[in-house]
Parts: structure tokens; C-alpha cells; sequence
């Protein structure tokens, strides 16, 4: 924490052609106004990508205990499942260089379009994997999210530095990044165990648990992104 505070001791780098930026539109006061005057986009992919990462973690977090608690899963099978999670990166390898191939092509929302797309499609997969109760199939499954949805966070990330002004980019991530561990980290695997233990009132149930934040979050994070991809490109073209 106190290493933290060193980021005061580093000087603003350059911006080359960029307009400079004055003290009244680099303050916290001008980032919430901005904020307020483009809430249906802003809102739209900072609070729709947290819910996302409500699915990824909480879904990250779980299977290890449902394919030991439900599945009677060995050590190194459990180990196993938890080293797929380095799809992410050949994931978001993979999708960064679609999605910039698409954007020369004129397609400039498609990092809106794919994380959309994979919210409504991966939930109902992944769910099958939980429901029919197969530690292959688990452990498919949990590749096949990090592949895609876990993947789509560095591109929605881009996108939002794409559109915020240049003297507000810093803030705009730092408040991605918050919501996105708070929603994540924080609230995803709780919500799960609060499922399992108090709505479905029972510790077995967690495959239950699971699959209702899976398809409770994907079709509202896409719904929340999908709604703020018209004022993005706007935004874009601005």
C-alpha cells in the first residue's frame, strides 16, 4: 500500500498532439458530469462488463467445489480444471486480433458485439455442463468461458478508452476496474454461495446456484452492453 502512493511521484507523460487539458476538465467533478451526460454508454459497458465478471469469477470460484463436493473429483483433476484458466490469455490473443481486423474492415463496435454474443450463448452451454453433471464436460466448459466471455474484458477495456476524452481515460478504467473487481471478485463468488446456502437451502445444490447466476447475468450484461453500442460509435464518431 505504500508503494502504491510512489504513482503520485510520476510526471504526466506527453500527449503529442493532444489537446491540453485544463484543470477544470481533468478533476473528478467534470469526469461524474461526463459521466452523467453519457450515462446509457458509460453506465452501459462499466456496469454490463462488471456484471460479467459477476459470471466469470463466480463460475471460476465454484466448479473446483462442485466437481470435488457433487462429482467426488480428485486433487489433480480439481488442479487441472483450475490451469484452464489460462485459456484467457490465448482467448484474448486470439479475439484482440479478430476484433482489430474487424475494426479495419468498419466494423467498429464489434468488441461491443462479440462480448454480447457470448454473454447470450456461453450461460446456456456452460449450464449443460453443470446440469448433466460430466467432469469432462466441466472442465470444458470452464475453458470454453475463459476462451470467451473471460477474454472479452481486455476488448471492452479498449473500448471504453476509445471514447472517453483523453484527460478522463485514467479515471474511466480505474472505475471499470473497481466495479469489475467488486462485482467479480467480491460479489460473484458470494452471491454463489448465498444461492446454495439460503435460497436453495442446501450445500449440495451449488450446480444450482451456479447455473441461475450464469443465466441471470449473461443476458443482463448483454442487454446493458448492447444498449450502450449505438452511443458508442456516436461517441466515436464525436
Amino acid at each position: 500500500m505504500l508503494i502504491a502512493f510512489l504513482a503520485f511521484a510520476v510526471r504526466e507523460p506527453l500527449r503529442g498532439q493532444a489537446p491540453k487539458s485544463r484543470p477544470d476538465q481533468a478533476g473528478w467533478g467534470a469526469f461524474f458530469r461526463y459521466i452523467r451526460s453519457h450515462a446509457r454508454l458509460m453506465l452501459g459497458m462499466i456496469l454490463g462488463t462488471a456484471i460479467m465478471a459477476t459470471a466469470i469469477q463466480g463460475t471460476m470460484v465454484w466448479p473446483p467445489t462442485f466437481a470435488r463436493r457433487i462429482l467426488g473429483a480428485s486433487p489433480a483433476e480439481i488442479g487441472t480444471m483450475v490451469a484452464v484458466a489460462i485459456g484467457g490469455i490465448f482467448g484474448g490473443l486470439t479475439i484482440g486480433l479478430l476484433i482489430d481486423w474487424r475494426f479495419a474492415l468498419g466494423t467498429r463496435d464489434m468488441a461491443l458485439r462479440l462480448l454480447c454474443g457470448f454473454c447470450i450463448i456461453i450461460p446456456p452451454v456452460s449450464t449443460l455442463a453443470f446440469a448433466i453433471g460430466n467432469l469432462t464436460l466441466l472442465f470444458g466448459a470452464v475453458l470454453l468461458m475463459m476462451l470467451t466471455m473471460g477474454a472479452s474484458y481486455g476488448p471492452t477495456m479498449a473500448a471504453v478508452q476509445m471514447i472517453a476524452p483523453p484527460e478522463m481515460r485514467g479515471r474511466s478504467a480505474a472505475l471499470m476496474l473497481l466495479a469489475s473487481n467488486l462485482f467479480g471478485y467480491a460479489f460473484g463468488p458470494m452471491l454463489i454461495g448465498f444461492l446454495a446456502n439460503y435460497v436453495f437451502g442446501d450445500p449440495m445444490k451449488i450446480g444450482h446456484a451456479i447455473i441461475t447466476c450464469l443465466l441471470f447475468t449473461g443476458p443482463l450484461s448483454a442487454w446493458l452492453v448492447w444498449r450502450a453500442r449505438v452511443d458508442f460509435l456516436q461517441r466515436l464518431d464525436a
